[in-house]
């Protein structure tokens, strides 16, 4: 049985796990995470103190937060979660064409498997 991904593991139910986890090991916790994303440039450090009164996680780290959060998805086949279902009320905006235009391109590439 494959290991439930870190960032599955920070769900409700592994919350006391996943909390002390972060407590004892916060760097990581995150660099872990961190491989579950597709970066474009991988960070130079996971946790870097010296930016700014906060800090800065993942710096000098880049990535396409479009990419990571519906194309990788619609790449893979999992159109239901890239796709929402309905995408606007009002007629045809860019949004709700971009969404019709993903969903159509999902179901063909669907069809052809």
């Amino acid at each position: 049985m494959s290991k439930p991904s870190i960032i599955g593991g920070l769900g409700v139910s592994h919350y006391q796990e996943s909390l002390a986890r972060a407590l004892a090991d916060p760097e990581g916790l995150w660099a872990e995470a961190a491989k579950e994303v597709d970066w474009i440039e991988w960070p130079r450090k996971i946790f870097d103190p010296s930016m700014g009164i906060y800090g800065r996680w993942c710096a000098g780290g880049a990535v396409n937060t479009c990419y990571n959060t519906l194309d990788r998805h619609v790449a893979q086949g999992s159109c239901a979660a890239a796709v929402p279902a309905k995408c606007g009320s009002r007629g045809s905006s860019p949004r709700s064409s971009s969404a019709a235009s993903m969903g159509a391109s999902c179901n063909a590439a669907r069809d052809e498997r």
